[in-house]
């Protein structure tokens, strides 16, 4: 990868309830017992299922946003992670709701601090602006007590195939590949009708014009709790001995891949083939509404832009994007932090991330740099 800064994974052993963490130079004096270093306990809960997602950047997509949320609700996902950089105000009141139900674990995304004595800024010279460190912290964050874990985007979701829970399917699969430390499932792209109006919007009516595109991507990842040591965006990087990297083909479950706006009707096979065999589209529908009914969330939710000022303007430079990966050459590493900002035509509510930084200097040219305080703040001005 063309990029600057690189993720590299540190590994050592620690005691059992380990009180504090510290780090030194190599060569310091005996009795030093080197710089004291922030650490966080892993989560201690067992569930079955969690999905780790992508970083919100200037996120405004909330028709797919909470129908991914909803499919893995109705699907019988335990907990989805959610690292917030920017998104519009309206949706983050309504991810706080589902936070306070249990379903998700707000954290705060990951950032570079922007060091003087640099001519640039690192957090534009990482994959895909700390995609990578998202999915560590949350393989970090649940591995050790969760037996499936599901890496995606936010315009993605795992459909099962044969069942209407993703645990029961991910067993299935685990009983016929039973050393797997990780499964590589096809991601089918797909295109839906999506309205702009809040006051209009029906889950239902969407998944019903979701049609299917012959053309599949990159693949996406599960794995099995702790049989794997680190990740990239579409794959692992280290697992357990013994254990083996599993490529499934067309005919197991798939990740549907929302990244195109499509017609509300259409008159070809792509309407014929069944992209969700297992869902009943009323009930999910019905859920979405009772949920915003019940949390007293219906004024918040009609308030939702129905102008994507953040996602179509993104759409073609994350295209453009995607075109570099190929040609290391050119030395562009791919950043959504490059794209253009969009003009905005009025102002829009926005929750962004405020990070205060601090540091341990180890020796002159080895400084720790680490997040002090994190603080998820309104901004009226945009994000």
């Amino acid at each position: 990868m063309q990029c600057l800064w690189i993720v590299y994974r540190a590994k050592c052993d620690v005691v059992d309830d380990m009180t504090e963490f510290r780090i030194a130079d190599e060569g310091v004096d005996a009795e030093f017992r080197g710089e004291k270093i922030p650490y966080r306990i892993p989560d201690k809960t067992h569930r079955h299922v969690v999905v780790c997602q992508s970083r919100f950047f200037m996120y405004d997509k909330w028709q797919i946003l909470f129908t991914i949320l909803e499919l893995y609700r109705f699907y019988g996902v335990d907990l989805i992670a959610v690292y917030v950089e920017s998104i519009i105000a309206e949706a983050y009141n309504i991810l706080k709701a589902y936070q306070e139900r249990g379903f998700i674990a707000i954290h705060s995304a990951v950032k570079y601090e922007n060091f003087e004595d640099l001519d640039y800024d690192p957090n534009r010279q990482t994959e895909w602006n700390q995609q990578i460190s998202a999915y560590q912290l949350c393989l970090y964050e649940y591995r050790e007590t969760t037996d499936f874990i599901i890496f995606g985007d936010w315009d993605e979701v795992l459909i099962p195939q044969n069942t209407t829970n993703l645990h029961e399917e991910l067993k299935i699969l685990l009983e016929e590949f039973p050393n797997a430390a990780a499964f590589y499932f096809q991601r089918m792209q797909v295109s839906s009708y999506i309205p702009k109006q809040a006051s209009s919007f029906n889950m239902a009516d969407l998944l019903n014009t979701t049609m299917a595109f012959d053309h599949f991507g990159a693949t996406k990842v599960v794995v099995v709790g702790n049989r794997v040591e680190s990740m990239g965006v579409h794959k692992i990087w280290g697992k357990k001995p013994r254990t083996r990297e599993v490529n499934l083909t067309t005919e197991y479950s798939k990740f549907l891949h929302f990244r195109e706006s499509g017609k509300r009707t259409c008159h070809d096979e792509t309407c014929l083939l069944e992209l969700f065999p297992t869902l009943n589209r009323t009930q999910l529908a019905d859920n979405f509404t009772t949920f915003i009914d019940q949390e007293g969330l219906y004024s918040n939710f009609v308030k939702l832009p129905s102008d994507l000022v953040y996602s179509d303007s993104f759409r073609q430079c994350y295209i453009n994007i995607s075109t570099t990966l190929g040609h290391p050459e050119w030395g562009i590493c791919p950043n959504n932090l490059f794209c253009s900002h969009p003009e905005r035509a009025y102002a829009i509510p926005c929750v962004k991330l405020n990070i205060q930084f601090g540091r341990v200097v180890l020796r002159e040219e080895v400084v720790v740099s680490y997040p002090k305080r994190t603080a998820l703040y309104r901004n009226s001005d945009g994000c």
